[in-house]
């Protein structure tokens, strides 16, 4: 990346070229860090890469991971939806912002027995998740499951 910033191109098409070279190797840099786990350096990489092209697809993408990986969930989903909106074919961007959907309601659903357990007793809290599971596979189903009498 350092050869990158000594590039002095004499013509505006050399420093497009030099531009656009530069937000592909950004891009594919973040997209290597965050293979490897670092989520900060990953999230630089794009966040330099979306200074260059604000509307890169792959930039966003790869920026909205890092948010989730972070838990900033509302920075993701601008993000991923912004790269929607400009690729709206691409199924690997779906595919995120579902995985980004489950993280929310599985962070909310653990949220909220958490601050269960703290004000309610550990059975009550039980008695109610079995509840909620047993809405859910009616739902699922169709059909509400039999009780034992």
């Amino acid at each position: 990346m350092i050869y990158y910033e000594y590039c002095f191109p004499e013509t505006d098409a050399e420093e497009k070229e030099c531009d656009g070279i530069r937000l592909h190797s950004l891009v594919n840099s973040a997209a290597c860090f965050l293979k490897i786990g670092q989520v900060d350096e990953a999230m630089e990489m794009s966040k330099q890469g979306l200074k260059i092209d604000p509307d890169n697809v792959k930039g966003l993408a790869r920026l909205s991971v890092c948010y989730r990986l972070k838990d900033e969930y509302s920075l993701a989903r601008e993000c991923i939806d912004k790269a929607i909106h400009l690729d709206p074919q691409d199924r690997g961007l779906r595919a995120e912002k579902e995985l980004l959907r489950a993280t929310v309601r599985n962070y909310e659903r653990n949220s909220k027995r958490m601050a269960d357990l703290m004000v309610n007793s550990k059975e009550e809290v039980t008695k109610v998740e079995q509840e909620e599971t047993e809405v859910r596979r009616t739902k699922r189903t169709g059909r509400a499951a039999l009780s034992p009498v």
